[in-house]
């Protein structure tokens, strides 16, 4: 029985940090090897995240009852969810239906481009490319023919895994609603858990937090519709047939920090090189270098001025820190982990700061346990266990 138990000993200091200790292993280890069953509950998180600013306002401003203000949020991103494809779909179906390869015209292009460029000059001595040339030919002979194949087994397998993506909307969206929905229960809660001497710390630190991910979330919102739209717009003037595709790629992977604008160059470059320019009288490999500069250009200008004024300092990393947590966050948890490396990564390093200088800092001075003299107790023993500090009860 509890009620009978005879009251232990406080746990030491030491005892104290090794559980906490193999309690966050513990917890890490657990996360990881669940980690492809929490990406459902995570994309809620950030959907709640993102929409909690709206039904404050009709929560606070309009005076609407939370779950009502939840049960409209939500009836209005399906309506949008339901008519963005209805409105869109046209145009990208005859986008699509324009991209038609010819493969004998791209190989004569090629063939010609070869003739004329056999060798070039580099620093004042010829250089045979004609090994090279036949190298990349041989490659596009064997590339082009399986390229509907595979478009055919993509789409039969994009079929074959909906039901399982509807599956994980459902839970998206049932999740999300009872996270905004008990936000404030939620964030009450986890406000109770820390100790009250440590909660103004707590609250410093998670408005930082806050404002990274903020941050993170505005900013790519904007960066991805600017980059999309003058993608679009800039491979519309030089000629690209179906402008709007590669420009609605380039929006999309503009999520993916650093590789995103690279790898969103790579369907623009290869339908240049097939098909030419409509408005350009260059050939088309000439044509494929000016829609890569074109990239370049774009990303450079996104680099220095967008990115700081959109995004700000908040993300404050190296490129190559970034680079580097892209490449982890892909192997632990895929796409996820690609598009929340940049705000995780902050919140590590705040978060690092934060017990780098708890470490350095000096420890506090420990509280010096009352005396209290033994019942039954003479008057000297009294006087004694009050005067002596190193004195054992």
């Amino acid at each position: 029985m509890a009620g009978n138990m005879v009251p232990s000993r406080g746990w030491s200091e030491g005892t104290k940090r090794w559980v906490v200790t193999m309690g966050v292993v513990l917890g890490a280890i657990v996360l990881y090897a669940i980690r492809h069953i929490l990406t459902p509950f995570i994309l809620a998180a950030i959907l709640a995240y993102i929409l909690n600013p709206i039904v404050e306002f009709m929560n606070g401003r309009l005076r609407l009852p939370r779950t009502l203000a939840v049960l409209i949020v939500y009836l209005i991103l399906i309506v949008a969810v339901a008519l963005v494809p209805a409105i869109f779909a046209p145009g990208l179906i005859q986008q699509l239906t324009a991209l038609n390869v010819d493969v004998q015209g791209i190989v004569q292009a090629i063939l010609r481009f070869v003739a004329e460029h056999q060798t070039v000059m580099l620093f004042g001595f010829p250089v045979d490319l004609s090994p090279l040339y036949e190298e990349i030919i041989n490659s596009l002979n064997r590339l082009v023919p399986s390229i509907a194949p595979r478009s055919v087994n993509l789409l039969f397998g994009f079929a074959s895994g909906f039901a399982s993506t509807l599956v994980g909307l459902v839970l998206i969206v049932m999740v999300s609603f009872y996270l905004l929905k008990d936000a404030r229960k939620i964030s009450h809660s986890l406000d109770e858990l820390v100790p009250p001497e440590y909660r103004a710390e707590a609250w410093q630190l998670r408005q930082e937090i806050t404002g990274i991910w903020n941050a993170f979330f505005r900013g790519q919102i904007i960066l991805c519709t600017i980059i999309g739209v003058v993608t679009g717009m800039a491979l519309w003037i030089v000629g690209i047939r179906s402008a709007f595709i590669p420009g609605l790629v380039a929006g999309i992977l503009e999520i993916i920090p650093g590789l995103g604008p690279v790898l969103s160059s790579i369907p623009a470059v290869i339908i240049a090189l097939l098909q030419g320019s409509t408005r350009l009288s260059i050939s088309p490999p000439w044509f494929a270098l000016l829609v890569a500069g074109l990239y370049v250009l774009i990303q450079q200008v996104e680099n220095n001025v967008l990115v700081p004024r959109i995004i700000g300092r908040s993300v404050n990393l190296h490129p190559l820190v970034v680079l580097l947590g892209v490449v982890a966050g892909a192997s632990v948890a895929g796409i996820l982990g690609v598009f929340l490396a940049a705000p995780v990564l902050s919140t590590v390093r705040i978060l690092g700061s934060y017990a780098y200088g708890k470490l350095l800092a000096p420890s506090a001075p420990e509280v010096e346990e009352e005396r209290v003299p033994r019942p039954g107790a003479t008057p000297g023993e009294v006087e004694g266990a009050l005067l002596e500090p190193g004195r054992d009860q």
